[in-house]
């Protein structure tokens, strides 16, 4: 047995902290619950940017947005950024086997030579975009074709959901397959292995059995009222939905398709939750699992229709609020509510492996809140997200939410944002009110230093 600890790296796409271990009812997720009876969890843990390929960009390299310069899905870190070390570099040159399956970086390319080993699952029957039924395979074709001619580059974009069958897979599936398979076969030296599930991200898809688990009738909707005095940029036409099948082009969610998109996200949760249960079942029958330390974490959240919109793109708490789970053997379940960060998880792991972090790193080591949940601590979360020519850069503390948007070629503010949460929420820009005129300064001091950003 390696002294070196191994690591297993769970990385879920748009898991909103929507779960039993985190005091919230609903879905249903026994394996990531049982998973948190063992872990430090981490209740006030945030992305920095809420869309896929910048925020996993700043879980492996540690850095925050402007400093990867990626605010996008299409600019490649290995172009923007080739000097930043990634995780799986660094644990690679400290003596890891790097192991890696599914969706970890958002574009493959992204880190060429991190991985000892890239997994080779079978591939899923599916067409389109991850559908197994004839009739959603149809949609997406039929959609393709509509979307063409509207000079749309995107294809099989078929239902928004998809009610499968129980005796196919799916990709994450097979993915874990070849996860489990790998665990099976692990030697003496320290392993690091990546699993990155794509679900619960669109389109909804999951085995029938999962969406049999929840009753329609009882799933709530949240209200659709935007934030009172919220500017021109806070919210998002939720685009990314939009070019599904089925769903309107404009105007609002119809409530019966909210509530239908909102069964289908709880029926991947669970079906991803399965698939996490059997990669952890696997690590246990490896024998390995005593000297494992297991992290779960996901790239950003997801709105379900709060405010009227959906998915992310925002820096508002249903999209930056995220799990964090880190299990490490020998030390106690724990529970924290100091505010953490996705660049934290490079330097955490470093720490508990025994190894210096690179000196990039902008996040802080958390393993002293794994021996004391209370330790001081600065209480604060960086957010940070693009509109055109608009940057928002956002703090959040436990009791507020600021934002300015600054304009990207001059960093000059042209609005701002001020959510007392601990008064209600998110539902009113207070940043007017003279009550709060002390904060302001305080908050905006937290904030980066004026700079224009490239796009």
């Amino acid at each position: 047995m390696s002294e070196k600890p191994n690591v297993v790296f769970l990385i879920v796409d748009d898991l909103r902290p929507q779960l039993g271990c985190y005091g919230r009812s609903g879905m249903v997720t026994p394996s990531i619950d049982a998973l948190a009876q063992r872990s430090a969890l981490f209740g006030r843990h945030f992305c920095q940017q809420a869309i896929c390929g910048p925020s996993r960009n700043h879980i492996f390299t540690g850095c925050r947005p402007d400093t990867t310069r990626v605010y996008d899905l299409q600019t490649r870190l290995s172009d923007r950024s080739p000097h930043l070390v990634t995780m799986p570099q660094h644990l690679k040159k400290h003596g890891y086997t790097t192991l890696t399956v599914g969706k970890v970086f958002h574009n493959p390319d992204d880190d060429p030579t991190g991985f000892t080993r890239l997994l080779r699952p079978a591939k899923s029957e599916q067409a389109g975009r991850g559908y197994l039924t004839a009739e959603a395979i149809q949609h997406a074709e039929t959609n393709t074709r509509a979307l063409r001619d509207r000079g749309s580059t995107k294809h099989g974009m078929g239902p928004a959901f998809e009610v499968g069958p129980d005796d196919r897979p799916y990709q994450d599936e097979l993915n874990v397959t070849a996860a489990v398979d790998a665990l099976k076969t692990v030697g003496e030296e320290p392993f690091f292995l990546t699993v990155g599930f794509t679900r619960p991200h669109l389109p909804f898809c999951a085995p029938r059995s999962y969406w049999e688990l929840y009753d329609p009738d009882v799933i709530e909707v949240p209200s659709v009222e935007p934030p009172r005095g919220c500017t021109p940029y806070s919210l998002t036409n939720w685009g990314e939905l939009r070019d599904y099948y089925g769903i309107p082009r404009e105007g609002p969610m119809p409530h019966d398709v909210a509530r239908t998109l909102i069964h289908g996200y709880y029926a991947c949760v669970s079906y991803l939750d399965a698939q996490i249960g059997r990669v952890l079942a696997a690590l246990d029958q490896s024998g390995a699992r005593d000297n494992t330390i297991v992290v779960m974490c996901a790239d950003h959240g997801m709105k379900l229709g709060e405010f009227g919109c959906w998915s992310k793109h925002t820096v508002f708490e249903a999209d930056n609020h995220v799990p964090l789970l880190i299990s490490v053997p020998g030390r106690d379940a724990v529970v924290t509510n100091r505010m953490t960060e996705n660049v934290d998880i490079f330097p955490t792991i470093c720490a508990l492996c025994g190894i210096d972090a690179p000196p990039q790193i902008q996040g802080v080591d958390l393993s002293p809140l794994l021996d004391d949940p209370l330790a001081p601590w600065q209480d604060v979360a960086l957010m940070q997200y693009p509109r055109a020519d608009v940057m928002a850069y956002a703090v959040r503390t436990p009791r507020f939410l600021y934002c300015e948007w600054r304009r990207r070629d001059t960093s000059v503010a042209v609005a701002r944002e001020l959510y007392d949460l601990d008064r209600d929420g998110e539902h009113e820009n207070v940043i007017d009110r003279a009550a709060y005129a002390d904060e302001i300064p305080t908050l905006a001091a937290l904030l980066p230093e004026p700079r224009p950003t490239a796009g």
